[in-house]
């Protein structure tokens, strides 16, 4: 069918697609994430806000939601967070014209899919915002919603162990509730993943041993000795018996790994001539910062240890995306082929040429995705007296030697046998 302007519908199409260009979706988020490495929060939400909602509204209020928390505007983060939720928590399939956007042309013209570890990391945040408030209900009920999104969307575990990190902290929450055995039945779903996905954090390995000797669960504290050694239940009862409580510190350090474009040409002798796969790939930029401790009046209290590496989850993640990925591209390729074979039988060569010119010109990986989350999540456990405390600060040690401290910036209020849990956010020293 030919179009108004008397050239053939697929070659006015094609035309259209290289006057336009295509841009792959995500790239401009390297401006927003840039003043993160200079510990700015502030100046990457200028940069948000001028650029807008260009990748749709979900991946923008998430962005949001986590700057707005590292600048220190929590009730802000927990608007951004509840805005975001119906959009991402539950979503499930784009419309029929946004797939078929997808196969023919492009990636990225959908609205965005996050993928699970992502979906879980709201919630995380989420419920440290709520405890940054003194809200422990509040938590708690984030602590119930990563359950409920487990069940419902995993069976009750997340593909490539992303929900352990999840499941430790809401098993401090139900701890801090006053709820042992919730806190028990979250921390050994915890165990379950790290120990199936890789080691377990010895602040675990300590919870599991302690919460199990105070609902006497006799036979669970000797398999736990078994499996962590007698020295793990010394330090798991020191608490109890000293009526002490603590400071748990969870620190997110660094950038997670943002995904960038990689396009080859391809000579397929069967089609005549070269086609652009778009595919994503993963930079991963380094973590600055190599440890993380508490200090007090001077004095270094406790080291930490890492929870969460989500560089990892990231690869995971598109190793599981790509089999799709270049399934859609390869089709993608076909349908451009077809198209380019009727634009030769209407136009000869010359509309054939116009059509693999602006297929190459659209053809562009996605590569969205929740680029401003944390490279590292590490927690510092401090066992503290009862009381309440002021002038906390937190070292960060870079992997140069350099460290910056940051003081927490209030009273910090320790209760016996109870956890106090605090989220801190530094992109580098």
């Amino acid at each position: 069918m030919a179009s108004r302007n008397g050239l053939p519908a697929c070659v006015a199409v094609a035309f259209a697609m290289l006057l336009g260009g295509c841009v792959a979706a995500g790239g401009w988020l390297r401006s927003v994430e840039q003043p993160l490495y200079h510990n700015q929060p502030d100046l990457a939400l200028k940069h948000l806000e001028s650029a807008g909602q260009k990748d749709g509204v979900a991946l923008y209020l998430i962005h949001k939601g986590l700057l707005l928390r590292m600048a220190g505007d929590i009730e802000g983060s927990i608007a951004a967070f509840e805005a975001a939720k119906p959009l991402i928590t539950f979503q499930e399939a784009t419309s029929i014209s946004e797939l078929a956007s997808s196969l023919v042309l492009t990636e990225g013209l959908g609205g965005y899919q996050p993928p699970p570890f992502e979906q879980i990391q709201l919630h995380f945040y989420q419920a440290l915002n709520r405890l940054e408030l003194g809200d422990l209900e509040g938590a708690r009920v984030e602590a119930m919603q990563i359950d409920i999104l487990l069940q419902r969307r995993w069976g009750g575990f997340a593909p490539h162990g992303a929900d352990a990190t999840a499941r430790y902290l809401s098993g401090l929450i139900f701890e801090a509730n006053g709820e042992p055995d919730d806190a028990l039945i979250a921390y050994r779903k915890a165990y379950q993943v790290y120990r199936e996905h890789g080691r377990v954090p010895v602040d675990l390995q300590r919870r599991l041993l302690r919460l199990a000797y105070i609902n006497g669960l006799d036979a669970l504290v000797q398999q736990y000795l078994r499996e962590f050694g007698d020295t793990r239940l010394e330090e798991a009862l020191q608490m109890l018996e000293r009526e002490q409580g603590e400071l748990v510190l969870i620190a997110a350090t660094g950038l997670v790994p943002h995904r960038r474009e990689e396009v080859a040409m391809h000579f397929d002798p069967q089609l005549g001539f070269s086609v652009a796969m778009a595919l994503p790939a993963l930079s991963f930029p380094h973590d600055a910062i190599a440890s993380v401790a508490v200090r007090h009046d001077g004095r270094v209290l406790q080291g930490d240890e890492v929870l969460a590496d989500l560089a990892e989850l990231s690869g995971a993640q598109l190793e599981a995306e790509m089999p799709a990925l270049m399934a859609k591209a390869i089709a993608r390729n076909v349908a451009r082929a077809i198209a380019a074979r009727e634009a030769a039988e209407e136009m000869g060569a010359f509309g054939s040429f116009m059509v693999n010119v602006a297929g190459a010109a659209m053809e562009a990986a996605d590569i969205r995705s929740w680029s401003t989350l944390p490279r590292h999540i590490r927690v510092v456990s401090v066992p503290l007296a009862p009381g309440t405390y002021t002038g906390i600060e937190v070292d960060y040690h870079g992997s140069n030697g350099h460290v910056a401290t940051q003081s927490l910036g209030r009273e910090i209020h320790v209760r016996a046998g109870m956890p106090t849990i605090v989220g801190v956010h530094r992109v580098s020293p």
